[in-house]
C-alpha cells in the first residue's frame, strides 16, 4: 500500500500541470514515466489506463504479460477485457466498480479473480486514480494491477485451515475454550456451549464471573492468574456448575498461550467431567462397604438367638452404610396390614412401641399408588406428612424429618414389611441410594428368609409341632443341664409323666382330628395351672413329662388333680360330640428316686400305672 501511494504521488495535480511550461513539463513527465516503469519492474505491476478524450483503455506490455493474453486483442475494447478475462462470479461486480470509477472519476481499489488465456485463475489487485486537466475535466483514469494469487491462495488456505481447526475442535466431545490474558474468552467449541448449556453470546466476550457463581468462579480466576504469571501448563480437579444447575466434579487442563515476544496472551484450557467417575468411586466402595455388612449379617442368621437381634443389626449396617442416614426403623407387616416398628434407631422408645400404621396409610403407599416393590425416596415431608400422612414419630434429636428412603422387604413374593431411612436434609438421598438400597434390601430379604427357615429348622428340632411343648430328643437335652445344675446346688425338682387315657379309642371312634384336639386342650389347661418356670414335652403319641420347680409333691397332686375335675365337667367338643379328656400321671423326685433320665421316668413310668389301675379300680367300685 506505501508503494501505491508513492506512485500515486507521482501523478497527483497539484505537482504535474501537463498542459504549461511545455518542454519543462515535458521532461518531467518524461522522468516521472522512467520512475514508474521502473516500480513496474520492480514490483511486478501491470498499467491501464482509460483515455477519456479517445473513450479507450490501454493496457502495459507489463500488465499483458501478467495475465497472459495479447495486446493487440485486448487493448481499446473495455468489453472484450471483461467479457473474456473476468471471472463469473465477478463479472456484475468489476462492471459496476469500473463504470463507478470511469464515469465518475472515483478512485477505486478491488481484488477480483480473472481467468487468463491459458485457463489458469489469477486473483488480481487494481487501483485507479484519476488525471484532470487545467479546467479540471477529467483526461485520464490510470491504475495498476498486481497479481496476488499467491497471496490470496495463502491467505485463503489459512481461513481453510482456521476453518478445519474449528470444525476439528468442535468434533472434540471435550469442552474447549481459550481467553485472553483479561480472562475474557474469545472461543468456546461446541462440546463448551452445551455443557455450559447457555448461548454463544453468553460467553464470548465475556468472563467466568459472568457465567457461574462467584465462590467457584474465584476459584479458577486465581488458577488462570498463577498460570500467566508462571508461564507454566497447570492441571487440576475443581467443581464446576453446568446447563443441569447442579456442581459437577471436573479436571481442568490449562495451557498459557505465549507469542514470539514471550508475552502470555491468553490461556487454552481442555475440561473432562469425572462426575460419574467419582460417583462410581463413590458407589464401589459405599458396595464394599456394604457387602461387608452383608456378609456379617449372613454369618449372624445362625448366631443370632431371636429375629429382633437380626434386625437390630441390618438397621444398624443400613444407617452405617447410607450417607446422610440419621434415623430409620424396620417395620414388619402384620396379620391385620398394620406396619408396627420391630426396630428403631434415633425415635423414643414409648412412642416406636405403640406405633401401628395401616399399609395404606404409609408415605410408600401413596408413592407408589400401592404398588410397593421397589425402593423410593420422599422429599419434602413436611407437605406430605400434613396432607396425606400426619403419623409421624418424634425423634430423640427433635429434628424435622425433611427426607426418606423407603425399600420393601419382600420374601417369598408377599410384602414383609419396610426398611425405612431418615434424613433431617431435604433431597439427602439420590440415584445411588436408591441402587444401594435395592441391592441391600434384596439380601437383606434373603436374609431375613433364611433367618426364618433357620428358625423354623431350629423350632422344629426342638418342639413338637401340634402342642408347641419341647420334643424328646431337646427335652432329655435340657434336662441333662438342669440334673447337672441341681446336683451342684443340692436341690430338688418333681419329674411327672402323663398319659391320656384312651387315646387310641378316641382316634378310632371320632377320628384323628378329634384326638389331636383333646392333646392340644390337654396341654393348653394344663399350661394354665403350671409355674412360669416349669417345663413341658411330648415323648410319645399320648405321653408327656414335665419338670416342676419350687412346688412340694402334695401341691403337686392336688393341681393335677383339680384339673383331672376340671376335665370332668368340661367335656371336649369335636364337631357336634363332646368328648372327655381324662389323664394319669406318675411323679418321681430328683434326686431320691433317681439322678438320671432313665431312671426317673421308670419310676414315673411305674407310679402311673398304679395311678391308672387305682382310678380303673375306682371307676369300676362306682359303677
Amino acid at each position: 500500500m506505501f508503494l501505491f501511494n508513492w506512485i500515486k504521488s507521482l501523478f497527483n495535480p497539484k505537482k504535474l500541470n501537463i498542459f504549461k511550461n511545455g518542454n519543462k513539463n515535458e521532461i518531467i513527465l518524461k522522468e516521472k514515466e522512467a520512475i514508474l516503469k521502473c516500480a513496474q519492474e520492480i514490483c511486478h505491476l501491470g498499467i491501464w489506463e482509460w483515455n477519456y478524450e479517445l473513450n479507450k483503455i490501454f493496457l502495459s506490455y507489463k500488465l499483458c504479460e501478467m495475465v497472459s493474453i495479447h495486446k493487440q486483442k485486448y487493448e481499446g475494447d473495455l468489453d472484450i477485457f471483461i467479457e473474456t478475462l473476468v471471472h463469473d462470479d465477478y463479472k456484475d461486480f468489476v462492471i459496476k466498480c469500473i463504470k463507478n470509477s470511469i464515469e465518475d472519476g472515483i478512485e477505486k481499489n478491488m481484488e477480483y479473480k480473472i481467468i487468463n488465456s491459458n485457463r489458469e485463475e489469477l486473483w488480481i489487485r487494481v487501483n485507479s486514480i484519476c488525471i484532470y486537466n487545467d479546467n479540471k475535466k477529467r483526461f485520464k483514469m490510470i491504475g495498476m494491477v498486481k497479481d496476488i494469487t499467491q497471496g490470496k491462495n495463502s491467505e485463503m488456505l489459512i481461513e481453510e485451515n482456521d476453518e478445519f481447526l474449528e470444525v476439528l475442535i468442535d468434533t472434540i466431545p471435550s469442552p474447549i475454550f481459550y481467553k485472553d490474558e483479561n480472562g475474557i474468552y474469545k472461543y468456546s467449541n461446541t462440546a463448551h456451549i452445551e455443557y455450559l448449556g447457555i448461548k454463544k453470546e453468553d460467553i464470548i466476550g465475556h468472563t467466568i464471573h459472568d457465567i457461574i457463581n462467584r465462590e467457584i468462579a474465584e476459584i479458577h480466576s486465581n488458577v488462570d492468574i498463577n498460570i500467566i504469571k508462571n508461564k507454566e501448563k497447570h492441571i487440576y480437579e475443581s467443581q464446576f456448575q453446568c446447563k443441569d444447575g447442579l456442581l459437577h466434579d471436573v479436571i481442568f487442563n490449562k495451557a498459557p498461550y505465549i507469542n514470539h515476544k514471550g508475552e502470555v496472551k491468553g490461556i487454552v484450557g481442555v475440561m473432562v467431567d469425572i462426575t460419574e467417575r467419582k460417583n462410581s468411586e463413590k458407589k464401589i466402595k459405599k458396595l464394599s462397604k456394604i457387602k461387608d455388612s452383608i456378609l456379617e449379617i449372613s454369618y449372624s442368621i445362625t448366631e443370632t438367638s431371636n429375629i429382633t437381634e437380626l434386625f437390630n443389626l441390618i438397621l444398624d449396617k443400613v444407617i452405617e452404610s447410607i450417607q446422610n442416614a440419621h434415623i430409620g426403623s424396620i417395620l414388619i407387616l402384620d396379620d391385620n396390614e398394620n406396619l408396627k416398628i420391630a426396630t428403631h434407631i434415633g425415635y423414643k422408645q414409648k412412642n416406636a412401641e405403640k406405633f401401628s400404621l395401616r399399609l395404606e396409610d404409609s408415605f410408600i403407599w401413596h408413592k407408589t399408588s400401592g404398588r410397593i416393590d421397589k425402593t423410593v425416596i420422599i422429599n419434602d415431608f413436611d407437605e406430605m406428612f400434613t396432607t396425606k400422612c400426619p403419623n409421624i414419630l418424634e425423634n430423640e434429636e427433635c429434628f424435622k424429618v425433611k427426607s426418606s428412603i423407603s425399600s420393601p422387604i419382600i420374601i417369598n413374593g408377599q410384602l414383609y414389611g419396610l426398611i425405612g431411612i431418615d434424613s433431617k436434609y431435604n433431597y439427602a438421598f439420590d440415584e445411588i441410594d436408591i441402587e444401594l438400597m435395592e441391592y441391600m434390601r434384596n439380601q437383606i430379604s434373603i436374609a431375613i428368609g433364611k433367618h426364618t427357615l433357620y428358625e423354623e429348622t431350629v423350632y422344629l428340632s426342638r418342639y413338637d409341632k401340634l402342642t408347641n411343648v419341647y420334643n424328646r430328643r431337646y427335652f432329655e437335652k435340657i434336662l441333662d443341664i438342669y440334673i447337672n445344675k441341681y446336683i451342684l446346688c443340692n436341690e430338688e425338682f418333681l419329674f411327672v409323666l402323663f398319659d391320656l387315657n384312651e387315646l387310641k379309642l378316641i382316634n378310632d371312634t371320632y377320628g384323628h382330628l378329634a384326638g389331636d384336639e383333646i392333646i392340644r386342650t390337654f396341654i393348653s389347661i394344663l399350661r394354665k395351672r403350671i409355674g412360669p418356670s416349669d417345663i413341658l414335652a411330648r415323648i410319645g403319641g399320648d405321653e408327656f413329662v414335665g419338670i416342676f420347680f419350687e412346688i412340694d409333691l402334695q401341691s403337686l397332686i392336688r393341681k393335677f388333680e383339680d384339673i383331672i375335675d376340671y376335665f370332668k365337667v368340661h367335656n371336649v367338643k369335636f364337631e357336634e360330640n363332646d368328648i372327655i379328656c381324662s389323664f394319669s400321671y406318675g411323679i418321681a423326685n430328683f434326686p431320691y428316686d433317681g439322678d438320671k433320665y432313665n431312671k426317673l421316668i421308670k419310676t414315673a413310668d411305674e407310679r402311673m400305672y398304679e395311678y391308672k389301675q387305682k382310678s380303673k379300680h375306682d371307676f369300676n367300685k362306682i359303677q
